[in-house]
């Protein structure tokens, strides 16, 4: 694939705010066609696969304004600029599970690589981490929302009840690692 004869004629706007840059372009393709594209802009997304003892637990359902729906999503967050993946992703399992690195028996990158989520309104990577819990840890039950046994039956539902496309590639990747395996 090459990109050869695309070409950005003009910066139509440009928003910046805390959470997303709004961009406006005019773009002439390929075949000389002058085309109006939108893109915005975020910090990449770390998510964190969460198992304790044979279940994967997520923290309280969010309300999603734009789909206007409640759903269950793994923990996560924004990677804030010059931060390091791994202390992201403490600080995500902090935040939205109460949980202290010293409850953590292992932490791994799921991907060593960002995958790359790119539309016209969404131009991101999505870094994914496998957590898993000691098992003589006791949960915050303030701050989990879901939990979900790794029983095929279980895992059935969750792949059902599971909307959110990132959570559930994430998910599916560790399966495909060997790292969640269902009973």
């Amino acid at each position: 694939m090459e990109n050869r004869n695309w070409q950005l004629i003009d910066t139509i706007v440009e928003i910046k705010s805390p959470w997303v840059t709004l961009i406006g372009e005019r773009i002439k393709d390929d075949q000389d066609n002058i085309l109006d594209y939108w893109r915005v802009e975020k910090e990449d997304s770390v998510i964190v696969v969460t198992r304790y003892k044979n279940s994967l637990i997520f923290p309280k359902s969010t309300f999603r304004p734009g789909i206007k729906k409640v759903t269950i999503d793994f923990a996560g967050g924004r990677l804030k600029k010059n931060n390091n993946l791994e202390n992201t992703a403490y600080k995500i399992l902090q935040r939205e599970l109460n949980l202290t690195q010293d409850k953590v028996k292992i932490i791994t990158p799921i991907n060593q690589q960002g995958f790359i989520i790119n539309s016209s309104f969404s131009n991101q990577k999505l870094w994914g981490f496998y957590c898993e819990l000691k098992s003589d840890i006791s949960l915050d039950n303030l701050f989990i929302g879901a939990i979900y046994s790794l029983n095929s039956n279980d895992f059935k539902r969750l792949l059902n009840d599971l909307q959110c496309l990132q959570c559930r590639s994430l998910l599916l990747e560790c399966v495909s690692q060997g790292l969640v395996a269902t009973f």
